[in-house]
């Protein structure tokens, strides 16, 4: 059997590794092209690593490990820009909480946007800080938390709206704001 590309198709079973992961990286397809070890070619595969950059990587460097990312993950990488700012590291710190929680997580890191005001304080600017979030610092909500990190159910509010609105339902907050009137008079 031959491939677009010309080549006689190599004696075995040919996985198909559309849609498995392997680190940062989800496999899309097959690409058309063929990277080359000497003269023998060797089958790619389109990767798009967490980051949102688009990869070709070979067969052999996927199933061996020795490839896990786009190149994003080594120290000091200015590859594609996006690995440094604030709204990656909250797009991967939520696929992480969202691994770790088991819920459902379909964000892109186009769907992270900081505004430049909290929505719930509109007083408070929100500034990235290093180290520790300060209540200024933007921070990513799950408006149903059960719901998790998906399209839709998800704002950047500040670290201190986020603090306040932790687990507390709708019902709880109003409570706390009940309270609250009845004792300031």
């Amino acid at each position: 059997m031959k491939y677009d590309h010309g080549y006689e198709k190599s004696p075995g079973i040919k996985k198909d590794l559309s849609n498995r992961r392997y680190g940062k990286l989800l496999v899309l397809e097959e690409s058309k092209k063929r990277k080359y070890n000497g003269k023998t070619p060797l089958v790619t595969w389109v990767c798009k690593c967490d980051c949102g950059n688009i990869t070709l990587v070979p067969s052999s460097a996927l199933g061996s490990g020795n490839t896990s990312s786009c190149g994003c993950n080594h120290v000091g990488n200015t590859k594609h820009g996006k690995c440094y700012t604030p709204e990656y590291r909250i797009f991967y710190a939520s696929k992480t909480r969202a691994r770790r929680k088991k819920v459902p997580f379909n964000l892109t890191i186009e769907d992270i946007v900081i505004p430049e005001y909290c929505p719930i304080f509109p007083d408070i600017k929100l500034v990235v800080h290093e180290g520790r979030p300060q209540d200024d610092s933007p921070s990513l909500d799950r408006l149903i938390p059960e719901k998790g990190y998906v399209k839709g159910n998800v704002h950047i509010i500040s670290q201190k709206a986020n603090r306040i609105k932790n687990n507390a339902s709708l019902e709880d907050l109003k409570a706390i704001v009940n309270w609250l009137e009845k004792e300031a008079q």
